[in-house]
C-alpha cells in the first residue's frame, strides 16, 4: 500500500497512448471502445498495443455525475 493511503500503487512507465472516448458510461458504450480500438483503429493505423496496463476512466461532469468514459491503451509504432 502507498504510505498513509491504504491504497496500492502501480507504477506505469511513460508511453504514447491511444485515448478513445464513449458518449456515455453505459456498459455497451464502454465495451464498444475495445471494439473500436481493435476492430477499427489498429487495423487503420501503423501502431500496435503494448503490454502495459489498460486504463479505463469515468469522466465526471461539473456536478460530479458520470459523463463519459475514456479507454487509454499504450501504443507504439509497428516495426
Amino acid at each position: 500500500p502507498a504510505p498513509d493511503t491504504g491504497y496500492d500503487t502501480l507504477p506505469v512507465p511513460a508511453h504514447t497512448w491511444l485515448v478513445l472516448s464513449s458518449r456515455t458510461t453505459h456498459t455497451h458504450d464502454i465495451q464498444q471502445l475495445w471494439a473500436q480500438a481493435y476492430g477499427e483503429w489498429f487495423p487503420a493505423n501503423p501502431h500496435q498495443p503494448l503490454p502495459a496496463p489498460e486504463l479505463l476512466a469515468t469522466v465526471l461532469d461539473d456536478h460530479g455525475r458520470p459523463d463519459h468514459a475514456e479507454l487509454w491503451l499504450a501504443i507504439a509504432p509497428t516495426p
